[in-house]
């Protein structure tokens, strides 16, 4: 058996070299969803075990319409909903608990998705790297109860009642059937392992489609179809399991997606996606649209209703997840002085970074740690104290009086009177804020942050880097300022993950973290996360976060600039209908129809008919 394993995967490995097979295939429109923005160029693995990510749709974790999760993250809600399972964890102390699977689920090649293909995902990330591989920190043990029922037991410590609920949502169990020969053919050489489908997906064991393509073993609703250097094609698979889930646990389930195809095109750039879509030949697009409200004056049907659909009909149009943020290296001289810090957050025009770098697509900036118009349940707004430590962003006039003041009394006084303050030993002040070239709405809003800097003599100029050196910078913490989302993505670890991700103590200077970015350091504050991270009482939270955002803000190791979305969702309704919109009553996140809960959405449009 060894030997025939050998001889099969040596067969994989050869074909592994062979280019996609260049088939040109036509496509019906009006049976085709086409997207764009999220690929922009050939896929080169659809294989989770490469670290180097996979091509659409398969990417990470979150995605769920070839790979698929036990459950999918809803932002709107901050709960999970079962997608894999059968419904919620169910905990039979603090530290053990169980998941049921769907009886009805099944692999695209007929096998039944068990207990065997849950523990295999979690126990094979012990034995290679991969990006669930941290699952292990937070996890004990996983166990087959039965063919359905899979067991957890979390670690004593670090104890975290949130960790694995959100790993859950987000990591794709795989076919143990597929990948336990794989391993032991490859005697568990990640390398070897990961190479597989890195340039082609040409495996016996895959399947083939009538366009020539191989497909992966995934139980999600489409399958790879064709793929080449202009756009990825998935074809439905109408054996999908789903459909035989009653519709009473999900309107996702109990039918299949109305699209058969659904397609990715690959563009050079923004302004080649955006015409496209323009031109009707996307009907979601991911990309940054200025001004989306021209477009839906410019294209419009019949009876002049527009065909351009926003989650929001009106301003910010796109739900604003995503902080992006000013980020001080706690360590550089004057940036580590408080004064410093909230001066700048005094100063800065929140009003024209939005309108200039975002096109308007944000909310009014509400200052703290946490995005208050998604996790705003958890801060308490009845705590005077609490709410005197934010100021009013908009009052852009006294900000920048209250921050003069500020400076003044810290002793950064302008004394060769060239406009610009010294250091309170005289030296001359410049610091860096850094973002990466080309991320064309990021290097605005530091050209506006710089100017309005000097409105209270603070010299801060920009520097974009290479976006290689831009990462290195930030993990290393060789930066002065730098311009970051610091916030994780969706889970319902939040809003917990924000406050570990940007305040818990990280490593020094000089070692590389992919956190906490500035090396912001408070033993009180490491203490209240950990108290968070093992509290699960709604109204004990909201104390806890509550002081946490009051501690955040009276000492500023970061400075949120806008709410950006985790998504763009703007879709063109000629050939497609029925989009999530805010005010739909379905609770659907904008994700693109493919992301967290946002999958929920290729299940509700419909073709017009066109």
């Amino acid at each position: 058996m060894k030997k025939l394993v050998s001889l099969v995967l040596a067969l994989m490995l050869v074909l592994s070299c062979t280019a996609a097979m260049a088939v040109d295939i036509e496509i019906p429109r009006n049976e085709t969803f086409y997207e764009a923005g999220q690929q922009w160029g050939a896929p080169t693995s659809y294989n989770m075990y490469n670290t180097a990510g996979q091509g659409w749709p398969g990417s990470g974790g979150a995605r769920m319409v070839i790979y698929q999760a036990l459950y999918m993250y809803n932002v709107l809600t901050n709960e999970n909903e079962p997608l894999l399972a059968a419904g919620p964890l169910t905990w039979e102390d603090e530290y053990h608990c169980t998941v049921s699977l769907r009886p009805e689920a099944h692999w695209n090649d007929g096998e039944k998705i068990t207990a065997d293909d849950v523990v295999w995902t979690f126990e094979s990330a012990k034995l290679v790297t991969v990006g669930w591989s941290d699952f292990w920190t937070w996890c004990e043990k996983i166990e087959k109860v039965d063919d359905l029922t899979v067991r957890f037991t979390i670690v004593k410590e670090p104890y975290n009642v949130y960790k694995l609920p959100s790993m859950l949502g987000s990591i794709s169990i795989l076919p143990e059937h597929v990948w336990a020969p794989i391993f032991e053919a490859c005697e568990n050489d990640g390398t070897k392992i990961a190479a597989i489908f890195a340039d082609s997906m040409e495996y016996d064991f895959c399947g083939v489609t009538d366009a020539g393509e191989y497909y992966v073993v995934s139980s999600g609703p489409y399958k790879v179809y064709y793929y080449d250097s202009t756009r990825i094609v998935c074809i439905r698979d109408d054996n999908y399991w789903g459909k035989d889930v009653p519709e009473s646990e999900g309107a996702y389930f109990g039918k299949l997606p109305a699209p058969k195809y659904l397609a990715h095109m690959i563009y050079a750039n923004n302004d080649a996606g955006n015409l496209a879509f323009q031109n009707g030949e996307i009907d979601n697009s991911q990309q940054f649209m200025p001004s989306v409200w021209e477009l839906q004056e410019m294209l419009k049907d019949d009876e002049g209703n527009t065909l351009v659909k926003t989650y929001f009909d009106e301003k910010p149009y796109h739900l604003g997840y995503s902080m992006p943020s000013l980020i001080f290296n706690l360590d550089k001289e004057g940036l580590n002085d408080y004064a410093i810090r909230k001066a700048i957050a005094l100063c800065l025009d929140f009003d024209a970074i939005a309108v200039n770098a975002m096109s308007g697509y944000s909310y009014a900036i509400v200052p703290s740690l946490f995005n208050a118009y998604i996790y705003g349940q958890y801060l308490d707004e009845t705590n005077e104290e609490y709410m005197a430590l934010r100021w009013d962003t908009t009052d852009l006039d006294g900000n920048r009086e209250a921050a003069k003041a500020l400076l003044d009394e810290a002793g950064y006084i302008d004394v060769d009177g060239d406009g610009l303050r010294e250091m309170p030993d005289g030296s001359k002040i410049e610091w860096k804020a850094e973002c990466p070239d080309g991320w064309s709405d990021w290097n605005m809003s530091l050209e506006i942050i710089s100017e309005t800097a000097k409105e209270i003599g603070l010299n801060i100029v920009t520097y974009n880097p290479e976006s290689s050196v831009y990462s290195n910078d930030q993990q290393y913490g060789n930066f002065d300022i730098v311009m970051a989302s610091p916030q994780p993505g969706g889970s319902v670890a939040n809003p917990w993950n924000v406050a570990y991700n940007v305040l818990y103590t990280a490593k020094p200077a000089g070692e590389y973290t992919n956190r906490n970015y500035g090396r912001y350091s408070n033993p009180d504050m490491d203490a209240l996360i950990d108290e968070a991270a093992s509290c699960s009482d709604f109204e004990t939270l909201k104390e806890i976060f509550t002081e946490i955002d009051s501690i955040y803000l009276q000492e500023l190791p970061t400075v949120p600039l806008m709410y950006r979305p985790q998504n763009f969702h703007t879709s063109y309704s000629g050939y497609w209908t029925g989009f999530a919109t805010a005010d739909d009553g379905t609770q659907t996140p904008p994700m693109n129809l493919t992301d967290y809960a946002g999958f929920k959405e290729i299940f509700m449009i419909q073709p017009t008919g066109k």
